[in-house]
């Protein structure tokens, strides 16, 4: 799309039209120029060119520009509550959908079973991404205990091998750039007693690194196929301190609940149908998972076994506490109420 000069009107519609059609990159220098042309008289402007911005994670662009609004229209609550968004809360362009804050505050419930008191707590996520995880890893630690924090995130936050992708829009986050840029800007939103270790990198290379080193929590969401998932069940295994948990994301259906021969075939398939069942589950999450463990504790899919002094100890939930990942979409949320609230495991959420 081609700038019209002296249009400021054309120039921003144009941009919101490249939005809208996925294409914010280009709608950045449209959006742009509505302002510069010397007519930022107008909030929309800035509150589109500020959007673009969060949504391709340029956000110190978008703060700066998002500053200058409030000076100009110190009344306007929508450029108000922008740029108080943008100071204060992670934003995340590309989220799991209805079914993952549920799974987030059944994660959020391990941390206080971990104790209150001792040595910080150590985490390890492997596939961090954009940080969604990793920051209600960081509001558990500081709503549910007094304790400080330490999380290891490894991710190559690069464009990677896309058939594991399935064809959504984490790939294209990866290959631009954005779920760096994002990652980065929720740590920097940590809260103070905890604090974030990056380790850039495939987590067949990094795992091996870490030799030596016990964690409390072991959290894998990297790589859903098959043997990947195994790989990186059997790495963390020795990185496992006694007593602590192994968990991750995405199990919708159990190895023993499913036709194994259809989930085999299917291993570098992201995800899949069981015709037997009508299960809708990742093929690879439930092999490496199933081959590994056996059946495991699981929780609207997110899976947790605990390390015992005899081998891994299936989990309970029952009278647990966890809190809502509030930087999850409010619709969401009140969906994640209902059913924990219908489960009937937790004693409280935050």
């Amino acid at each position: 799309m081609v700038e019209s000069p002296g249009l400021p009107d054309v120039n921003h519609n144009l941009g919101i039209i490249a939005v809208e059609h996925g294409r914010a990159e280009a709608a950045l220098p449209l959006l742009r120029s509505a302002i510069e042309l010397g007519n930022d008289d107008k909030p929309i402007y800035f509150h589109s060119l500020c959007g673009a911005l969060r949504d391709l994670g340029l956000f110190d662009e978008a703060r700066s520009y998002a500053r200058r609004a409030v000076s100009l229209f110190p009344d306007d609550p929508k450029i108000l509550n922008l740029a108080a968004a943008l100071e204060t809360a992670p934003w995340f362009p590309s989220l799991q959908g209805s079914h993952a804050p549920e799974r987030q505050v059944y994660m959020s419930a391990l941390v206080p079973m971990l104790g209150d008191g001792g040595e910080p707590l150590s985490v390890l996520e492997v596939g961090t991404f954009m940080g969604a995880s990793m920051f209600t890893w960081a509001q558990a630690v500081e709503r549910l205990t007094g304790r400080r924090a330490e999380i290891t995130c490894i991710d190559p936050w690069e464009d990677v091998d896309a058939e594991q992708y399935g064809g959504g829009g984490t790939g294209q986050h990866l290959k631009e750039g954005v779920a760096h840029r994002v990652f980065l800007n929720t740590v920097r939103l940590m809260p103070e007693r905890v604090t974030v270790a990056e380790r850039r990198g495939m987590s067949f290379d990094v795992l091996p690194t870490l030799s030596g080193r016990r964690f409390d929590i072991i959290y894998i969401d990297g790589c859903h196929l098959h043997p990947e998932v195994l790989q990186d069940i059997q790495a963390c295994d020795g990185l496992l301190a006694e007593g602590g948990f192994i968990c991750g994301d995405d199990l919708e259906a159990q190895l023993h609940e499913i036709d194994a021969g259809i989930a085999r075939a299917n291993a570098r398939t992201d995800f899949i149908r069981d015709p037997a069942s009508g299960l809708n589950y990742h093929p690879g999450v439930t092999l490496g998972v199933g081959e590994f463990f056996g059946p495991v504790s699981v929780f609207h899919g997110f899976w947790v076994m605990r390390k015992g002094r005899a081998g891994y100890e299936p989990v309970t939930m029952e009278g647990g506490r966890g809190v809502l990942p509030y930087h999850w979409p409010q619709e969401y949320l009140e969906l994640a109420r209902g059913r924990i609230r219908e489960d009937g495991l937790l004693a409280e959420v935050l």
